[in-house]
């Protein structure tokens, strides 16, 4: 299915799109800066997004945050709604957007937050453009530092972003959910394709004749 809305989508009649710096779309802020060893508090009312809670391809784990104490100046480091967080230090600079009802989400210094001051663009449309070849080869020839790579806020900044019609944002946004549902349909398969196997192979080798 996702093939078939790709191929549509390939085949559209030219559409505008123009090419606008980052800064100029969304006000770009730093997570917060933690000067000690963070605490876990179960009583706590905020919840931190860590480096390993975005994994490689994206995903944000928000079932594992670590809980603590709220502090008066985290309060202007709150994630809000449709904010587009970025992985800045790390091997893999993705991005993802903030989808929640947790008024009191913060990130750490290893992110930026992205919050979008422009309309003509989708939070879902521009962290899936963050994840493109296009930025990530941008970001691996700007990255500073060797064991860590790090992006630092004017190299961000200045990315130049392909911004398209809404409803053309829309349509690659829904493409790619379909994409990513048929690779994680296709990967069960797969897993389970390998464990029927295995399970024969076995019968076979304990000298089960029945499939031969």
């Amino acid at each position: 299915m996702a093939t078939y809305f790709l191929y549509s989508f390939s085949n559209a009649k030219y559409f505008k799109k123009s090419s606008i710096k980052l800064s100029n779309l969304a006000e770009i802020k730093s997570g917060y800066l933690f000067r000690s060893r963070l605490t876990k508090d179960i009583k706590g009312n905020v919840k931190v997004v860590q480096l390993k809670d975005v994994d490689s391809n994206g995903n944000l784990n928000l079932n594992d945050l670590i809980t603590i104490n709220s502090i008066q100046k985290e309060r202007g480091h709150f994630l809000q709604d449709g904010d587009v967080i970025f992985k800045a230090k790390s091997n893999r600079h993705v991005a993802v957007v903030f989808r929640s009802g947790m008024k009191n989400g913060i990130t750490t210094l290893h992110y930026f937050v992205l919050s979008l001051k422009n309309s003509n663009i989708l939070p879902e449309y521009l962290a899936w453009y963050l994840n493109q070849k296009p930025a990530q080869k941008y970001f691996h020839s700007n990255a500073a530092g060797t064991r860590i790579p790090i992006i630092n806020k004017q190299i961000l900044s200045e990315l130049n972003i392909s911004v398209i019609p809404l409803e053309k944002q829309q349509r690659v946004i829904e493409i790619h959910k379909l994409m990513c549902k048929e690779n994680g349909l296709v990967k069960q398969i797969a897993e389970k394709r390998k464990k029927l196997y295995d399970c024969l192979l076995l019968m076979l080798a304990n000298g089960n004749n029945k499939y031969q």
